[in-house]
């Protein structure tokens, strides 16, 4: 009854209010603290962080293994991919991947001092590295990394749908609920 009562009388306020809030919000994630927040964000949230942390190698991967096919050096292929990440993190992980290329280092070296990069990848960047075979290496783990995103987004998928169902019939009911009970309390008072 209270929040029904500041929305009838009080809708001058709010609507302003929520107005502001949102362009304050959406000026706060467009600014440098709030990108690198949101970018921290996803590569540290419990179940976010596996599905950006895929999406990301996916990407650099795939900037890597058709770079180097076509004949484009190690050094600028990694550039090319820090280009197309768009994670504040992985684009500082790209750049130390850089220095320790550009100081002489195997790639395999940097990969291997990341927390963020999978066990898996780190071995086969390794093994590619020294067969020689980057390039192939490189397109493999991006279609891994595309398959099991894919069957992780399906799970996901099938496990919100019963949280949504639930929430819409609480949603539902509440509604049903704030309809009937003052008909139900109307109904005592007449008799």
């Amino acid at each position: 009854m209270r929040f029904s009562h500041l929305i009838t009388e009080s809708w001058w306020l709010l609507v302003p209010g929520l107005f502001g809030l949102t362009a304050l919000f959406s000026l706060f994630i467009k600014s440098v603290k709030g990108r690198e927040l949101i970018d921290h964000l996803k590569l540290t949230t419990p179940v976010i962080k596996h599905i950006f942390i895929k999406i990301y190698l996916i990407q650099m991967m795939r900037i890597l293994a058709l770079s180097l096919k076509s004949g484009v050096n190690l050094l600028d292929a990694l550039v090319l991919a820090k280009d197309v990440v768009q994670n504040i993190g992985f684009i500082r992980f790209v750049e130390t991947l850089i220095k320790d290329v550009t100081e002489g280092r195997k790639l395999a070296y940097g990969f291997n001092n990341s927390e963020v990069i999978p066990p898996i990848v780190k071995q086969m960047i390794t093994t590619g590295e020294e067969t020689g075979n980057l390039a192939l290496v490189s397109d493999r783990i991006a279609d891994y990394f595309q398959q099991d995103l894919e069957k992780l987004l399906k799970l996901l998928t099938k496990a919100i749908e019963p949280i949504m169902l639930l929430v819409m019939g609480i949603v539902v009911g509440v509604l049903v609920s704030s309809l009937i009970l003052p008909i139900f309390k109307l109904s005592h008072a007449v008799h």
